[in-house]
């Protein structure tokens, strides 16, 4: 199964906080702008939509499962999010989400992972 995950997760959106809830109804998200990341990113074409869709990718992949959080992957861990999958879940227009995700991966804050198989089957 084929999804994004956000790179470092562990390191950059989980708090001590977050680790003892199962289901997490926000994301930690750093204030700092001297980072290697945010470097990279404000040097791209539209950075305030890249790092908008950046935050969007975040909120949702703070939603997965315990575990599989930081992975853009459905609850029930059967298929990873398309960018039309984020688009309808948030309301933002594909386009915006089509932008910025060869960009994300072009500086390494999300990935693709092309996993042969179901998370379910993994785990």
């Amino acid at each position: 199964m084929p999804y994004y995950q956000i790179e470092n997760w562990d390191e950059n959106y989980e708090t001590p906080e977050s680790k003892g809830y199962k289901t997490l109804h926000w994301v930690a998200i750093k204030n700092s702008f001297d980072g290697t990341l945010f470097k990279r990113l404000i040097k791209q074409p539209e950075p305030a939509r890249v790092f908008a869709i950046a935050v969007l990718m975040a909120e949702i992949a703070s939603r997965s499962p315990k575990g599989y959080r930081g992975k853009l992957i459905k609850s029930d861990l059967s298929t990873g999010y398309t960018p039309e999958d984020m688009a309808d879940k948030t309301g933002i227009p594909l386009d915006d989400f089509l932008f910025a995700i060869p960009i994300l991966i072009k500086i390494k804050w999300i990935s693709f992972i092309d996993a042969p198989k179901k998370l379910k089957e993994i785990a």
